[in-house]
């Protein structure tokens, strides 16, 4: 090997050794505050908070849906919720809606939190809304009841979450989606495959000509 080529061997070398040193991939907590109490997404899951609050939220389809009233929550429609925790993240896996929680009093993983789990939605609601939401209630038992929803980064179905606060954890989750997806009607359907079997045999009428 010449000194040329020695030379572009270590050149090539120290550059991608700095490539991998100067590139870290790593990931951020999406911290969700409310006036007392907080909670804690992974970006690799959510892309950000969109509101919270430290009163009952009432997450259903009804008008006391504290999310729903915010304007944060415009053009949000109320899709489901799962109540009740499972101390098995497998047996949540085939759910359309779940979650558990693991208690964190001796301060496991990063004693910031209080407690944390993971989560999981059937990955078809996709197929239906551009835009999905999660909606997080922790029971307040003599405080008051913490909310937070976080906007779902687009074809993520499961990831995790922390909380950090008091009360008496994580009570329910809800889903919600924005944006539905247009879905052709039948005779749209019919025309576009009448459109192709007539452009097919126009195609084949002229290779006959």
């Amino acid at each position: 090997m010449n000194t040329k080529t020695k030379f572009c061997a270590v050149v090539i070398s120290a550059a991608v050794v700095g490539l991998m040193v100067s590139s870290p991939v790593t990931a951020s907590v999406i911290k969700c505050q409310d006036a007392t109490n907080f909670m804690g997404m992974d970006d690799a899951y959510a892309s950000k908070c969109l509101a919270s609050g430290d009163d009952n939220p009432a997450f259903t389809s009804n008008d006391k849906n504290m999310f729903l009233k915010n304007p944060a929550g415009e053009g949000y429609t109320y899709l489901d919720k799962s109540e009740g925790a499972t101390d098995n993240f497998e047996g949540i896996l085939d759910s359309e809606l779940g979650y558990n929680q693991v208690d964190n009093n001796l301060g496991y993983e990063d004693p910031q939190w209080s407690s944390y789990g993971n989560w999981t939605f059937d990955s078809d609601l996709w197929a239906s809304y551009d835009t999905i939401a999660l909606g997080f209630k922790f029971g307040g038992s003599n405080d008051p009841d913490n909310w937070f929803v976080y906007e779902i980064n687009p074809n993520t179905s499961q990831g995790t979450w922390a909380y950090s606060g008091s009360g008496d954890g994580l009570s329910n989750i809800s889903v919600y989606g924005k944006n539905p997806v247009a879905v052709p009607e039948p005779g749209t359907l019919a025309l576009l495959g009448l459109g192709v079997f007539g452009l097919a045999l126009s195609r084949r009428k002229a290779r006959s000509v």
